[in-house]
């Protein structure tokens, strides 16, 4: 799918993934949540649909720690490729058709942040 982990990482991982939401439930982690509702900047959270790694739940388990962000979440549907898009799929140069909605949405942002600054 990729390089190779490094052990470390990989350990840390798998040691995350035994808990329900993953490191918000690790003693070791405690007050993390805090963090990342402290998070006021806006977010996409991108899923393909025939991601067998991360599905559409498993993004919206992690984001919902982002309370206090603004979230849009998109569900990306790999027959728009023609193809598959998987987990890491979204990089590969087969899914530059998708990558001019992000821009898009980048964009959208920065007018929105200009206004609020200039109104």
């Amino acid at each position: 799918m990729g390089e190779d982990l490094p052990r470390n990482v990989f350990t840390q991982w798998r040691h995350w993934c035994r808990f329900p939401h993953y490191f918000f439930d690790d003693p070791k982690m405690a007050g993390i949540e805090k963090l990342y509702d402290s998070v006021r900047t806006p977010i996409v959270a991108v899923n393909a649909l025939d991601d067998l790694w991360a599905l559409p739940q498993s993004r919206d388990a992690f984001v919902r720690f982002y309370s206090s962000a603004p979230v849009s979440r998109i569900d990306l549907n790999p027959n728009v490729l023609s193809g598959t898009v998987g987990h890491m799929g979204y990089f590969r140069k087969s899914a530059e058709p998708l990558w001019q909605a992000t821009l898009d949405w980048f964009t959208d942002i920065e007018r929105k942040n200009e206004s609020a600054i200039h109104p």
